[in-house]
């Protein structure tokens, strides 16, 4: 899944290192450093970000998204 962003500036992400341990979390890759400018997200080779997750099932992996961009939250001014 992608991780978008909006035209701003990162300030800082917070529980990335809570989710990080989650099992089902394949992967989580945040391209951009705190205090760098974000472009508006228009296509995936200037996204914020990028996760995989795992699951026996489709509903289980549908909950998972949505718990991993719940629960990620940045701070972007």
């Amino acid at each position: 899944m992608i991780i978008f962003s909006k035209k701003k500036k990162k300030k800082k992400i917070e529980r990335l290192k809570k989710i990080k341990k989650k099992r089902w979390l394949k992967k989580i890759k945040i391209f951009k450093e705190i205090g760098e400018n974000l472009p508006l997200t228009t296509n995936h080779s200037n996204r914020l970000g990028v996760f995989f997750v795992q699951a026996p099932t489709r509903n289980l992996l549908e909950k998972r998204i949505n718990e991993v961009y719940k629960k990620v939250n940045f701070r972007i001014i």
